[in-house]
């Protein structure tokens, strides 16, 4: 964990500042923001303390908090998807996810896909139920939840792709 912890730093660095300078300004379609911030708690090494792990990722989701003045939603978001991860990577890759690496690569890319969207989705779902503060219409929220996560989606891909991070 000790070799780790540079490269954790950097990219929570890296991923908070990319959020707060840039992705924070992007409006899809005028007010679909992506939240590419959220890479950090998808790709967080797996065989560590789960309670470090809610920890840093309230932390993060604090500081954009901090930043966008949002009152607490990200980091109820980040808490709420480090929570529920483990439980999704054993749907999505079955018992043995502990000995997989989440990393982006070309193999096994339905899987990965599906666990990324999936932990995006739920992540902003909770942020859009906390923004909206509302069950009326909630179909209309799961459309903005889904758009807003496929956006996210597209927005991470090309981070991914591009720095190729690795776990």
């Amino acid at each position: 964990m000790n070799s780790v912890l540079p490269l954790l730093a950097l990219r929570f660095i890296a991923l908070i500042g990319a959020q707060i300078l840039i992705f924070n300004h992007i409006n899809v379609i005028g007010y679909l923001n992506p939240f590419v911030y959220v890479i950090f708690v998808l790709l967080y090494p797996l065989r560590t303390n789960q309670i470090q792990f809610l920890l840093i990722s309230f932390l993060v989701g604090l500081v954009i908090d901090l930043f966008a003045d949002t009152g607490g939603i990200h980091a109820s978001a980040c808490v709420s998807a480090a929570f529920i991860r483990p439980t999704l990577l054993k749907l999505i890759f079955g018992v043995s996810y502990d000995y997989l690496a989440v990393k982006f690569d070309f193999r096994d890319t339905s899987r990965k896909l599906t666990y990324l969207l999936s932990l995006i989705f739920a992540h902003h779902l909770i942020i859009i139920l906390l923004e909206r503060f509302t069950f009326s219409d909630f179909l209309s929220t799961l459309g903005y939840a889904l758009l807003t996560s496929v956006i996210t989606l597209g927005f991470s891909l090309i981070v991914l792709i591009l720095f190729k991070y690795k776990t």
